[in-house]
């Protein structure tokens, strides 16, 4: 139907319109609340490689955040140190990544938080959490020592390197060697353009980060004897060379107030070494924050900034500056203060032993609170103990009781306050007392921590002393652990049965096939031509070789299932019973078999078990004797340690036999290993696996020592002292 009145029409038109966008309109609304539910946190990363790659790089990051924030939305911005500083300034950003020295600029001009993770470095594949600085020389150039560097010219990265320029002047320093003027350091813009210029002799001496040298040692780019490293200063657990202390490595900080700050690291610290984001940076992951107090004194000493606004003369500058000067006022000082030595010291020591617990009471990172036992009240604290209950000041816990900060109920099903009374009655008469407690976090998580309370008496006055350990996290770990070695466990079960069922059900058709090969065989012989005769041959040594296959590893999947009991039993009755298994193979072969121990131990094992053990190990000693000589096999036994305190007897069988090629050790405890053909010695391959689960059931180790082939063996293994009371 067409409109007669066009103006009608188009008046109806235009209100549809309007109806239809306001209905639009409504449903976008819930739209635009939802997506402004997240909050949008920028992340600002120092990029000290070229924009593009630091983007390429952090980018798996952030996108593997954004999977796991709820509250917030990560955005990447990469920066250089100086856009970076002022997008800090200005606010536009919430999160930090830089290297250590521009954190700890940034956090004495702008108040950042304190860093959130550490940054888990990757060096030639192993993990680190610190560096340090490496000064080089080329080698056999006359420099062997820190005392040559004077009037030299030292190739740097540049002077903002941490690693490659800072630590090595801060270590220089303390050997009395000033920058610009005992050496002056020349820039060249990075760490590879540094070692480039030592190895094309354009200079002698070079800074570098650590793990530089081996990263190029290892990429070929240098020989082993082309450079040497001064100062060397190994470190415990550090396996790079190094010439300076060790520095933290990069931190995360929050540049302000942040929410999602405990769901930022926990996402951060589950972080798996071969997750892609962790594999696209590099590194190995992040950790628990580290130190960066040691920050502070490379940049004081080194008059960086925060320290760079006013000169400030060391000691030995003022010294070798003035020396007569210094040596008056030292005198004049010396004398005055041994005058007023006498009338000061008792005053003087009074107040450093206070100052001294202050400072221990107040700068210990654990917890550590004092309380009232009369009333059951805090009545003092360090700042951790606020901290750790997410408190803003120790105020707000003095004068409560430690049932108002804790649940109703402790994980035993005491009442907190009951127990709490009752832990204070003990120490009454006990020295000290030590348990698990459960406290309530201002944010309502619950804190599991271990407390350890004292009695003291200050100023006449009895109070308990108490230092808390927060052991939530580990409690978690514990727990994580024991259900994957529950899962380990059920699964080793599973393959296990899975093994004995398999050889099991296996076995019956096998004997068929077996069977019937021998009734064509006794059938056809005459019949046959001499291939297929050979061919039948074959076919039946299989089936029977297959058959001794199973077997072997039905009686591998028994080890430790349907074995005897455990007992206590003399290792002598079972190596005699071994023994009376291998008669008729040892009178065969005239072998000699020595006992030596005087005494043999009683341990709780397995006895058919244990006797499998020996029966196996002399039987190989037997089996794989020198051709044309008669077998000799030696057993002993002796405590790992003279008083065998450390719980484990180490029994030998020694053999005079056709020894084993070192390359071939690794495979010998192999299921279905063989370092020989069939035609030379006979076997399946799995006795000595079945040796290896035996002692490894009892918690013992089994290994094999050999001179080399035609020089025998000592085959080694321990098991547990049979422990008291069994």
């Amino acid at each position: 139907m067409s409109c007669v009145n066009s103006s009608r029409c188009t008046s109806t038109n235009h209100r549809q319109r309007l109806q239809v966008g306001w209905l639009i309109l409504l449903l976008l609304l819930p739209l635009g609340s939802l997506a402004a539910e997240k909050r949008q946190l920028h992340l600002g990363v120092f990029a000290y490689r070229p924009a593009e790659q630091m983007q390429e790089r952090f980018q798996p990051l952030v996108d593997y955040l954004n999977e796991h924030l709820q509250q917030a939305e990560i955005r990447l911005q990469v920066l250089d140190q100086a856009a970076l500083t002022e997008a800090v300034h200005q606010r536009k950003i919430d999160l930090v990544m830089t290297n250590p020295s521009h954190y700890n600029l940034l956090r004495h001009h702008y108040a950042l938080q304190g860093p959130l993770v550490t940054l888990v470095n990757l060096e030639q594949g192993i993990p680190t959490r610190s560096l340090g600085g490496v000064i080089l020389a080329r080698a056999n150039n006359g420099i062997s020592d820190i005392k040559h560097l004077r009037q030299q010219q030292i190739a740097i990265p540049g002077t903002w390197f941490l690693g490659g320029y800072q630590t090595q002047v801060y270590e220089l320093m303390q050997h009395g060697l000033l920058p610009h003027q005992d050496y002056t350091p020349v820039e060249l813009g990075s760490h590879d353009a540094v070692i480039k210029a030592l190895l094309a002799g354009h200079y002698a001496v070079g800074f570098v980060r650590t793990g530089i040298l081996e990263s190029m040692l290892h990429q070929g780019v240098l020989a082993s004897d082309q450079l040497q490293v001064l100062n060397p200063m190994p470190q415990p657990d550090f396996p790079f060379q190094v010439s300076t202390r060790l520095y933290p490595e990069w931190p995360l900080a929050a540049v302000g107030e942040c929410s999602c700050t405990r769901e930022l690291v926990r996402a951060l610290l589950n972080l798996s070494p071969d997750h892609p984001a962790v594999l696209s940076l590099g590194i190995d992951g992040f950790s628990p924050p580290a130190d960066y107090s040691v920050m502070d004194r490379l940049a004081y000493a080194l008059k960086l900034p925060p320290y760079d606004q006013a000169e400030q003369l060391s000691m030995q500058q003022l010294w070798r500056q003035y020396p007569l000067w210094m040596l008056s006022i030292s005198s004049f000082l010396a004398f005055a203060l041994a005058f007023a030595l006498a009338l000061l010291m008792f005053n003087r020591r009074l107040r450093l032993a206070n100052h001294r617990f202050n400072s221990l009471y107040q700068h210990l990172p654990l917890p550590v609170i004092m309380l009232d036992p009369l009333k059951g009240v805090f009545v003092d604290c360090n700042p951790a103990m606020p901290r750790l209950l997410g408190l803003s000041n120790a105020q707000q816990l003095i004068g409560k009781r430690p049932e108002e900060v804790s649940p109703v109920f402790q994980p035993d099903g005491s009442r907190s306050a009951v127990l709490a009374a009752a832990i204070f009655r003990k120490l009454q008469d006990q020295e000290s007392a030590s348990f698990e407690w459960v406290h309530l976090k201002q944010d309502g998580h619950v804190l599991l921590v271990e407390v350890t309370l004292i009695p003291v008496e200050i100023h006449s006055r009895k109070l308990v002393l108490g230092v808390i350990h927060d052991v939530t996290r580990r409690r978690e770990a514990e727990q994580a652990l024991e259900q994957k070695n529950q899962a380990l466990e059920a699964s080793n079960a599973e393959l296990e049965q899975f093994a004995y069922i398999t050889s099991h059900d296996l076995r019956q058709p096998l004997r068929m096939i077996s069977s019937y090969l021998q009734l064509l065989e006794r059938k056809l012989a005459d019949g046959l031509a001499a291939d297929t005769r050979e061919m039948l041959h074959y076919a039946l040594d299989g089936s029977r070789r297959l058959d001794q296959m199973l077997v072997s590893l039905l009686e591998y999947s028994r080890v430790g299932r349907k074995g005897q009991p455990k007992a206590l039993l003399s290792a002598q009755t079972a190596i005699n019973e071994a023994l009376q298994f291998l008669e008729p193979l040892i009178q065969e072969q005239q072998a000699r078999i020595q006992l030596l121990a005087k005494h043999w131990p009683t341990l709780y094992v397995s006895p058919d078990e244990l006797t499998r053990l020996f029966q196996n190990l002399i039987g190989n000693a037997l089996k794989y004797h020198q051709p044309g000589q008669s077998p000799e096999v030696r057993l002993d036994v002796e405590p790992l340690t003279p008083d065998g305190a450390a719980g484990f007897w180490c029994f030998t069988v020694e053999d005079q036999g056709i020894g084993i090629a070192p390359d071939q050790i690794e495979r010998l405890f192999r299921v279905f290993q063989r370092l020989h053909t069939r035609t030379e010695y006979e076997g399946t391959g799995i006795g000595l696996a079945v040796c290896r689960k035996i002692v490894e059931r009892y918690g013992g180790r089994i290994w094999v020592e050999s001179p080399g082939e035609g020089k025998g063996c000592r085959f080694c293994f321990t098991l547990p002292v049979a422990r008291e009371g069994l």
